[in-house]
């Protein structure tokens, strides 16, 4: 079987709803919270690459984020590494614990999953 980026989109996308699922039944696990605190992001490299992020993956991300009450955030770092870097931290300074990432770099990648790790995302 080959690997096309129509697969790898369509697996991006049922990775995020899965992570997304898996969040909402361990969040309705807990008791509740009173701060209203950012749990996930989906961060997104760019614009320009392939108009599916824009398009399809953030719509549908915020909606799946929605249904399953999940509070998040998705961005789009617009072709920067260091914005998305940026954005990454601002998510985790927020208190989020999941990360759907597609990096802009192989290296932004590293860098972000990293950072995630070490605060304990």
């Amino acid at each position: 079987m080959r690997f096309t980026p129509r697969k790898a989109g369509a697996l991006f996308l049922v990775l995020a709803v899965v992570t997304v699922a898996l969040t909402a039944s361990m969040a309705s696990a807990r008791p509740a919270r009173s701060s209203a605190k950012l749990q996930a992001c989906a961060l997104l490299p760019d614009t320009k690459s392939s108009t599916r992020y824009t398009l399809f993956d953030a719509p549908y991300l915020k909606a799946a984020f929605k249904a399953g009450g999940v509070s998040a955030q998705v961005l789009n770092a617009q072709g920067s590494s260091a914005r998305q870097k940026s954005q990454a931290e601002g998510c985790l300074a927020k208190g989020a614990k999941v990360i759907l990432l597609d990096p802009f770099t192989t290296a932004a990648g590293l860098a972000i999953t990293a950072e995630a790790v070490s605060r304990g995302a």
